[in-house]
């Protein structure tokens, strides 16, 4: 059986969507089967780890994708939310600050960036960070770097090239890192800095970010308090095993303990 996927933009990825959190809701209260919030830029990876879990141990699991921030908030109004998977570990600080986590946030690991180019951006020669400037790159696109991990990465290593002044016009910002990949997939932007985790299955040129231009983001988990603790336990359990790191490390992921 398939995960069941949802994404809380208009964005999805190929699997329809089975559950839509009620950020109206006010009281959480557990459900049936686990629904686990994952940073959009853990879509592929998480759902490798979910159908793992499904078939280790019958978890029967709800993914529900986003911009980390957002779920954040989702939780506050009472979503039923068993596991949080955040690309901005400082959101679970504040979720455990105010009473809503179930146990410690735990790190996972840390994402990098690649810069990718659309189908239609032509010959611009192998895929580089300096070869955003050229004209033919019209636009570039980024998760907002103002609540975005990624995108404030993607902007670090911009400026530390020092690019950002002089492709800073043709920059357009979109709502989450797997928007981001969808704009140059569309060919909306010639170009784009993306999380490489969600670059596996995508068949567009890429190339990584030197490393050193950025602080790569860091990922951690937090179960939540009142909904389906002890299934979130066991899917925690198995992203942190040998098999969930391998799915991490093949899905462009660094897992924790890995350098």
């Amino acid at each position: 059986m398939s995960p069941r996927i949802a994404v809380t933009s208009a964005w999805r990825i190929g699997v329809a969507a089975a559950l839509l959190l009620a950020a109206t809701a006010c009281t959480r209260t557990p459900e049936e089967g686990l629904t686990v919030a994952a940073a959009s830029s853990l879509a592929p990876a998480i759902t490798a780890v979910t159908a793992a879990a499904q078939a280790d141990g019958g978890l029967e699991t709800t993914i529900v994708l986003g911009a980390s921030v957002d779920l954040a908030e989702q939780i506050r109004s009472g979503a039923p939310v068993g596991l949080f998977l955040s690309a901005d570990p400082d959101l679970l600080d504040t979720l455990e600050a105010e009473g809503l986590l179930a146990g410690p946030p735990i790190d996972i690991g840390r994402g990098t960036l690649s810069i990718v180019l659309s189908a239609e951006a032509g010959p611009l020669g192998p895929p580089s960070i300096s070869l955003l400037a050229l004209p033919a790159v019209e636009r570039v696109v980024i998760a907002d770097p103002r609540h975005a991990p990624f995108g404030a990465a993607a902007r670090q290593a911009l400026e530390a090239a020092g690019l950002w002044e002089t492709i800073e016009e043709k920059i357009v910002f979109a709502g989450s890192a797997l928007q981001a990949v969808d704009v140059v997939r569309t060919g909306n932007a010639q170009a784009g800095i993306v999380p490489t985790s969600l670059l596996a299955d995508v068949n567009l040129a890429s190339t990584a970010v030197p490393i050193e231009l950025y602080d790569p983001p860091r990922y951690a988990a937090a179960m939540i308090r009142g909904s389906s603790e002890d299934q979130a336990s066991v899917f925690l359990e198995i992203l942190l095993s040998a098999k969930g790191r391998d799915i991490l490390e093949t899905n462009g992921l660094v897992p924790v303990g890995s350098g």
